[in-house]
């Protein structure tokens, strides 16, 4: 089966990003322009779909836990190692 390997606190990639960069005290990345041709459909897709994923079937079948409960979790133990 297939089993989705992601941690415990779904958030927008937006969300994810501007958190990123205040904590690494960089600027936010420029904005991607979707009408901009040079695009790739991929791309365009890419950043327009926004689709949850659970790991309730990888814990409850295989025992699994994520090593960070939490995506902030997880950049600041990145951060710590550094």
């Amino acid at each position: 089966g297939i089993y989705n390997a992601t941690d415990d606190a779904p958030s927008p990639a937006e969300a994810v990003i501007r958190h990123a960069a205040a904590r690494l005290g960089l600027p936010l990345p420029p904005q991607v322009d979707l009408d901009d041709p040079s695009i790739s459909d991929a791309m365009r897709r890419f950043y327009l779909d926004n689709k949850r994923v659970s790991n309730a079937r990888a814990k409850a079948e295989l025992g699994w836990r994520p090593a960070y409960p939490s995506w902030r979790e997880g950049l600041e133990a990145v951060l710590a190692a550094d």
